[in-house]
């Protein structure tokens, strides 16, 4: 005996029937409808019989609402992992050769800037403009650069995974501004240039650069890398 298989219309029901569930995201529907259409097709060769909506609800009632839920957490725990992943082995790029060169030399500019402005408040501020204007850059690119235009009338968990990492930009940014005010503020408050300074001021150069770096990963490349992931897997749904 031929074993039942869903039609192209039966296909096309369970994504209607995800929605009818408040399930909004297209590519979340995808996992639930492949979870549904397999269960279903396994319901039919234990009894070949039973007809398409009451072996869909059969099915429904062995997934249960929580059932959706777990598919839904697992889903974003799984973007959220592949995405960490990247996010940490592009900087961990800026720590190997040949990157790491970048990295000491962006480091040892910086303690160079702190060293030559022997508390001069002006100079210092004078000397970090360029940094100043790198990170507005970058924040610029976040906000503008990135963006997944979708056509009207779908929604997806991806580019709402996007728009998450986005919104982290807007808490990491303040990382390094804060780590400059308190530099700042630790030049206000010395009187004197004392040379055991220098090390405070190398680990400050170094936190500002690996959060530059890590700034870098998650406004431009990380988002780049999404975007170009989506427009693999859903071209059809991007404005052109």
């Amino acid at each position: 005996m031929t074993e039942r298989k869903l039609t192209p219309e039966q296909i096309e029901n369970l994504f209607s029937f995800c929605e009818e569930q408040e399930v909004y995201h297209y590519d979340l529907q995808m996992e639930l409808v492949d979870h549904l259409a397999a269960a279903i097709e396994q319901k039919w060769q234990e009894e070949p019989k039973l007809n398409y909506n009451k072996a869909l609800w059969a099915v429904f009632d062995q997934f249960g609402v929580s059932g959706f839920r777990k598919i839904r957490r697992a889903k974003e725990k799984e973007l959220r992992k592949k995405y960490s992943r990247v996010l940490w082995q592009y900087i961990g790029e800026f720590f190997k050769l040949p990157k790491i060169i970048l990295t000491i030399a962006i480091t040892l500019i910086l303690f160079g800037i702190f060293r030559k402005s022997e508390n001069n408040l002006d100079k210092f501020l004078l000397l970090l403009f360029p940094y100043l204007i790198f990170l507005a850059v970058i924040q610029f690119m976040n906000k503008k650069k990135y963006q997944i235009s979708l056509v009207p009338g779908k929604s997806f968990l991806l580019n709402d995974h996007l728009k998450w990492i986005k919104s982290r930009f807007d808490v990491s940014f303040q990382v390094p501004t804060f780590a400059l005010i308190f530099y700042i503020e630790y030049l206000q408050r010395t009187n004197a240039y004392q040379a055991h300074n220098a090390y405070v001021e190398l680990l400050i150069a170094f936190l500002v650069t690996f959060f530059s770096i890590f700034l870098v990963a998650m406004s431009i490349y990380v988002p780049k890398r999404i975007k170009e992931d989506f427009i693999r897997e859903f071209p059809q749904f991007v404005k052109s």
